[in-house]
């Protein structure tokens, strides 16, 4: 049985879920984030599974809360959730609901699930505490496993880019010394590849720049991009097809939890536009759209954030009776596809890093060749004109 309880607060409109004030000045805006940046994915994640511990042990939320800000209060490392807790504390001590006091720390898609189980019932917020730390556990190894595979590669490319800045700038200047015109004409791959090494160290901060603006250009369009061509990335391009897939998974989850408890679909899809990204608000309007015309809640779900895989597979299980069961299947369907991506994004970059290393390698040797070949063909040529 659980012991969580909803009120008002938790199932009042979003404006009541924003973000607490940090007061004025850059010093306390500084403070908040380092705080909220303490309560990470690995946190969070621990955080739900053992409020779900607690409501089902009969241990009431501030009382699980008061304890693990003693501890944080203690431990150096926890030192950054000690805001958090507080903050969390106030409102409950206020009379709001766990939810409602959890709900301004996390990201809106777990916002979207926490307000939404709230709104369902104790039972149903439970569950989605559960549900959510284990989603939240998985996505964090699916995370680590990808971050991993990057600072690898990267490393690895870094050490390539080294070895080419100590060529050009030590091995270079010496053999071209060494080098007389006749030799420099039959150095054919040996020029070419210091003429790229030199555009290495002329452009490589300019390049190194433009992949930083890119990659906070697409991260910032992951939740806030709208428009008809971004159905084609959430499809087939990553990193949009990962984000589409993760927040799909916590879309379908929150959906069967609610609709379970007896909410319809529409009323689902109002209450969850109003904490969503611009992304997703667009998603549940061309879905709210659907419903308003007269269609049923297959239809609506095929104009919503899923996949094109688990759009077919939804289709298919229409005729299924139980169909919040059906959604919460597609919801392990859908994260398991979201890991296999992850997967296959590791096995790429590392395939590509390995391929450019050996070309390095293979590149290098026959410049190295090409170079000593031209020198001493140049030599036996001189020699052989000096005889004749």
């Amino acid at each position: 049985m659980a012991i969580f309880h909803t009120d008002a607060a938790d199932v009042a409109p979003a404006a009541s879920f924003a973000t607490p004030d940090v007061g004025d000045g850059w010093m306390a805006k500084a403070k908040h984030f380092y705080a909220k940046s303490s309560f990470g994915l690995n946190r969070r994640a621990t955080f739900y599974t053992s409020m779900a511990d607690f409501s089902e042990s009969q241990i009431a939320p501030a009382a699980a809360l008061t304890e693990m800000l003693g501890v944080a209060q203690k431990r150096r490392t926890q030192r950054g959730l000690v805001p958090v807790y507080s903050a969390m504390m106030a409102k409950m001590n206020n009379g709001e609901g766990v939810a409602a006091a959890v709900i301004p720390w996390v990201p809106a898609s777990e916002a979207i699930m926490l307000r939404g189980a709230a709104s369902a019932g104790p039972a149903v917020l439970t569950g989605a505490m559960r549900e959510l730390g284990q989603l939240l556990e998985r996505q964090a190894q699916a995370r680590m496993l990808l971050i991993k595979t990057i600072l690898s590669n990267a490393f690895a490319l870094l050490v390539v880019v080294g070895v080419i800045i100590q060529l050009i700038t030590t091995l270079v200047p010496i053999l071209s010394k060494s080098a007389t015109p006749a030799a420099r004409e039959r150095m054919h791959f040996a020029i070419v590849y210091f003429t790229v090494g030199q555009a290495v160290l002329d452009y490589g901060l300019y390049v190194l720049a433009g992949v930083i603006v890119a990659a906070i250009v697409i991260a910032v369009s992951l939740p806030l991009w709208v428009s008809d061509k971004r159905k084609v990335f959430d499809q087939y391009i990553p990193p949009w097809t990962i984000y589409q897939s993760l927040q799909a998974t916590l879309f379908l989850s929150t959906t069967a939890a609610m609709m379970r408890a007896g909410i319809t679909l529409n009323s689902v899809l109002t209450d969850l536009s109003s904490l969503g990204s611009r992304w997703m608000r667009s998603n549940m309007a061309r879905m709210k759209a659907v419903l308003d015309s007269g269609e049923g809640a297959i239809a609506a779900l095929v104009e919503g954030p899923l996949p094109n895989p688990t759009v077919d597979i939804l289709q298919v299980y229409r005729l299924i009776p139980d169909f919040e069961n059906v959604m919460t299947k597609l919801a392990e369907a859908n994260f398991v596809s979201y890991e296999r991506s992850i997967k296959r994004i590791s096995i790429v970059l590392g395939a590509i890093v390995t391929v450019v290393m050996l070309g390095f390698a293979l590149a290098t040797i026959m410049a190295m060749f090409n170079f000593t070949d031209a020198i001493r063909a140049t030599a036996t040529a001189a020699q052989s004109a000096a005889g004749g």
